[in-house]
Protein backbone atom coordinates (compact mmCIF):
# COMPACT_ATOMS: atom_id res chain seq x y z
CA UNK A 1 0.00 0.00 0.00
CA UNK A 2 1.46 3.73 -0.69
CA UNK A 3 1.76 6.04 1.46
CA UNK A 4 -0.37 8.60 -0.05
CA UNK A 5 -3.64 5.90 0.23
CA UNK A 6 -2.39 4.84 3.74
CA UNK A 7 -2.85 8.75 4.53
CA UNK A 8 -6.01 9.08 2.51
CA UNK A 9 -7.76 6.32 4.32
CA UNK A 10 -6.45 7.73 7.69
CA UNK A 11 -8.14 10.69 7.28
CA UNK A 12 -11.16 9.23 6.04
CA UNK A 13 -11.99 7.09 8.99
CA UNK A 14 -10.66 9.73 11.09
CA UNK A 15 -13.59 12.17 9.76
CA UNK A 16 -16.10 9.07 9.45
CA UNK A 17 -15.89 8.37 13.19
CA UNK A 18 -15.81 12.23 14.00
CA UNK A 19 -19.13 12.42 11.62
CA UNK A 20 -21.29 9.45 13.26
CA UNK A 21 -19.12 7.99 16.22
CA UNK A 22 -19.43 4.25 16.19
CA UNK A 23 -22.67 4.19 14.68
CA UNK A 24 -23.38 2.24 11.32
CA UNK A 25 -24.02 4.09 7.95
CA UNK A 26 -25.41 2.98 4.52
CA UNK A 27 -22.66 3.93 1.57
CA UNK A 28 -25.70 5.58 0.61
CA UNK A 29 -25.71 8.09 4.03
CA UNK A 30 -22.06 8.50 3.60
CA UNK A 31 -22.26 9.97 0.16
CA UNK A 32 -25.42 12.05 0.49
CA UNK A 33 -23.37 13.52 4.03
CA UNK A 34 -20.55 14.35 1.93
CA UNK A 35 -22.53 16.45 -0.52
CA UNK A 36 -23.74 18.76 2.05
CA UNK A 37 -20.94 18.85 4.78
CA UNK A 38 -17.51 20.08 2.61
CA UNK A 39 -15.27 18.94 5.64
CA UNK A 40 -16.69 15.03 5.20
CA UNK A 41 -16.77 15.51 1.25
CA UNK A 42 -12.93 16.34 1.43
CA UNK A 43 -12.12 13.42 3.49
CA UNK A 44 -13.49 11.33 0.62
CA UNK A 45 -10.51 8.63 -0.99
CA UNK A 46 -9.92 8.97 -4.09
CA UNK A 47 -12.58 7.44 -6.70
CA UNK A 48 -10.55 4.13 -8.33
CA UNK A 49 -11.29 5.61 -11.82
CA UNK A 50 -10.97 9.45 -10.73
CA UNK A 51 -14.79 9.76 -11.54
CA UNK A 52 -17.26 10.37 -8.89
CA UNK A 53 -18.37 8.41 -6.41
CA UNK A 54 -21.36 5.91 -6.64
CA UNK A 55 -22.74 3.83 -3.69
CA UNK A 56 -21.74 0.61 -5.50
CA UNK A 57 -18.04 2.00 -5.96
CA UNK A 58 -17.62 3.03 -2.43
CA UNK A 59 -19.32 0.09 -0.80
CA UNK A 60 -16.29 -1.86 -3.15
CA UNK A 61 -13.59 0.53 -1.89
CA UNK A 62 -14.56 0.14 1.85
CA UNK A 63 -15.25 -3.89 1.47
CA UNK A 64 -11.17 -3.99 0.34
CA UNK A 65 -10.40 -1.86 3.30
CA UNK A 66 -12.38 -3.29 5.71
CA UNK A 67 -10.49 -5.06 8.54
CA UNK A 68 -7.11 -2.83 7.87
CA UNK A 69 -5.92 -0.99 10.65
CA UNK A 70 -5.14 2.72 9.60
CA UNK A 71 -3.32 4.65 12.66
CA UNK A 72 -5.91 3.05 15.61
CA UNK A 73 -8.87 3.17 13.09
CA UNK A 74 -10.57 -0.01 11.47
CA UNK A 75 -13.39 -0.11 8.89
CA UNK A 76 -16.35 -2.85 9.85
CA UNK A 77 -18.91 -4.06 7.79
CA UNK A 78 -22.37 -4.65 9.64
CA UNK A 79 -24.90 -6.79 7.15
CA UNK A 80 -28.37 -5.83 8.21
CA UNK A 81 -29.91 -9.53 7.08
CA UNK A 82 -33.84 -8.18 7.42
CA UNK A 83 -33.17 -4.69 5.32
CA UNK A 84 -30.54 -6.61 3.43
CA UNK A 85 -28.08 -3.73 3.29
CA UNK A 86 -24.08 -3.21 4.32
CA UNK A 87 -23.41 -0.73 7.07
CA UNK A 88 -20.17 0.66 7.71
CA UNK A 89 -18.89 0.67 11.17
CA UNK A 90 -15.46 2.68 12.12
CA UNK A 91 -14.29 1.48 15.55
CA UNK A 92 -11.02 3.17 17.05
CA UNK A 93 -8.63 1.83 20.06
CA UNK A 94 -6.90 4.01 22.04
CA UNK A 95 -3.24 3.09 22.67
CA UNK A 96 -2.95 5.62 25.79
Amino acid sequence: MHDEDYAEWERFLFMLSQFYGERPQLGRQILDDAAANQTLRDALPSTPNGGSWTTRALGDVMSAHAGRWYDGFTLQSCYDKHSKVQRWQVSKVDRS
